[in-house]
């Protein structure tokens, strides 16, 4: 450590809307940590821990400020302490000796029996900058030349620590389950995986974790998007490689390249993932009222205040994304460097892989005792179910099979499949036609050059019903792109001439 370091579900979750019923039992031991001041913080964990089939002997509910952002000394007496004092009374915790470094003497070495602690809304966010050298800094009107002269942190990373002796408030500590595939138990015995459900309203967070459940009932379904504008060099290299991987799986994807965040009127249907950089409040097509996240849906905002505050629908990335319905993101309470935040395409990598939201956060992430934290249940698995498994779902929902037959044809596309692909999808069409599964098969027909079918699938796409999910109007401005080019092809250009006058006619 450097120096400046210090097969398909058998059952299933019957919901209705507030009140969750059952749901499929876990063997993973999660610790929820509630504001016992809260009534609401403490209902949450017990709604989230029947949701999970967790203990309730596993709510700890502490008495806390009702601020977001405490001083350490505050965090230390009121959070850390009385944490540690609990899960070692309950038996989560476990004493052992050890010798020193020296060989010399005994010290004692605690470790938890607990895979995560799940942080509830009511429990505060952040540890306010304590050190005297910013302070005076500040006063002068001028900012230390290196971060690591403060010592303000996320309370949730502070807690990772909660076992290890960090020496100093300030600075950060390597994260050693960071890109590793495997790490050695004293590791996994000693820091502490911890994740957050929080947001505006405890009805953002219940309606959280119903989605997770349902994400893990159906799969993440949906397409996904890249807002890559601006970004450095190595922030251009991570969201590539995000794309990459989400190619590789099947998602339709939506990428945007240019300067400034995605614009308002972007395509963006059914966003079940999306990695973007860089604004100071959360702005673009998500803003719209007909958009509706899925439920599972994973967002990735990478700016250095996305999560100064969560009690706000309009500050900042993460207050705004999860009441717009998003189930899981990550964020940052102050300035956490580049290199020292979480890695999109790490986590996304590990997601695909099958791990759960918990392990791919701390895989993508390199520091702790730091400024990053995550919203969403450590448990959530998106890809619990294979696009094979989803395929033999209950598509009585149009909507939602469009999304999953598009993924399905993609994959035969990455296998370089790409006519087997389309005389699958265009099969499918046949009988279950819906404009999402015809604009892409238009696409994929425009690259091959098969004009026939191209026009047999824009057809399709402009005699479908309209769906009152699906911003109609966005995607026939996708189908006209299709089009763009080809007005040698007097059929096909005369139905570009009738997608121009629905569009212009602002037809759903």
């Amino acid at each position: 450590m450097s120096p400046l370091c210090k097969c398909y579900p058998i059952f299933y979750c019957l919901l209705i809307p507030y009140v969750l019923l059952f749901s499929e039992s876990t063997k993973k031991n999660v610790v929820l940590l509630a504001n016992s001041n809260i009534p609401e913080s403490i209902s949450l964990a017990q709604y989230y821990a029947e949701a999970r089939a967790i203990d309730r002997e596993n709510i700890i509910a502490l008495p806390l400020s009702y601020e977001e952002e405490i001083s350490w000394d505050e965090y230390e007496m009121k959070i850390a302490n009385p944490l540690k004092d609990e899960l070692l009374k309950r038996g989560l915790l476990r004493e052992e000796s050890h010798l020193s470094a020296n060989l010399k003497s005994s010290q004692n070495r605690f470790k938890h029996t607990f895979d995560y602690l799940l942080v509830l809304k009511g429990v505060s966010l952040k540890c306010s900058d304590s050190s005297e050298l910013h302070k005076k800094s500040r006063q002068r009107g001028i900012m230390p030349k290196t971060g690591f002269s403060h010592d303000y942190a996320s309370i949730d990373s502070e807690l990772s620590l909660l076992l290890v002796q960090k020496g100093s408030r300030s600075g950060w500590v390597e994260n050693p389950f960071f890109n590793r595939k495997k790490v050695p138990s004293v590791f996994n015995e000693t820091f502490i995986k911890v994740s957050r459900i929080d947001g505006p309203t405890y009805d953002d967070c219940k309606r959280m974790i119903r989605n997770t459940l349902k994400a893990e009932i159906h799969g993440l379904i949906g397409r996904a998007y890249i807002d890559r504008g601006e970004t450095t060099v190595k922030g251009e290299r991570w969201l590539k490689k995000t794309e990459e991987i989400l190619r590789s799986v099947g998602y339709d994807l939506g990428v945007d390249s240019k300067e400034g965040l995605m614009p308002l009127n972007a395509r963006f249907d059914r966003p079940a993932f999306y990695f973007g950089w860089y604004g100071y409040h959360a702005l673009g097509p998500w803003q719209k009222d007909s958009v509706l996240f899925p439920p599972g849906s994973i967002f990735f905002h990478i700016h250095s205040f996305s999560g100064r505050t969560l009690r706000s629908g309009n500050q900042n990335w993460v207050g705004p994304m999860v009441q717009a319905g998003v189930t899981a993101t990550i964020g940052n309470v102050n300035e956490p460097f580049l290199d020292l935040t979480h890695h999109p395409h790490l986590m996304m990598q590990s997601l695909v892989n099958g791990s759960n939201w918990g392990d791919a956060v701390y895989y993508s992430l390199p520091s702790l005792s730091w400024q990053s934290f995550s919203i969403g249940d450590p448990l959530y698995t998106p890809f619990k179910l294979s696009i094979e498994e989803q395929m033999m779902d209950d598509w009585s929902d149009w909507y939602k099979g469009q999304y999953i037959a598009v993924r399905y044809i993609n994959q035969f596309v990455v296998r370089g499949l790409i006519h087997r692909a389309i005389d699958w999808g265009m099969q499918h069409l046949m009988n279950s036609p819906g404009r999402v599964l015809s604009l892409r098969l238009a696409e994929l027909c425009k690259e091959v050059e098969d004009y026939q079918k191209l026009e047999v699938v824009v057809r399709s796409f402009i005699n479908t019903s309209e769906n009152e999910q699906i911003n109609d109007k966005l995607l026939i401005m996708s189908a006209i792109e299709v089009l763009q080019g080809l007005e040698e092809f007097e059929d096909l250009n005369l139905l570009k001439v009738q997608l121009l006058d629905r569009f212009e006619r602002g037809l759903q």
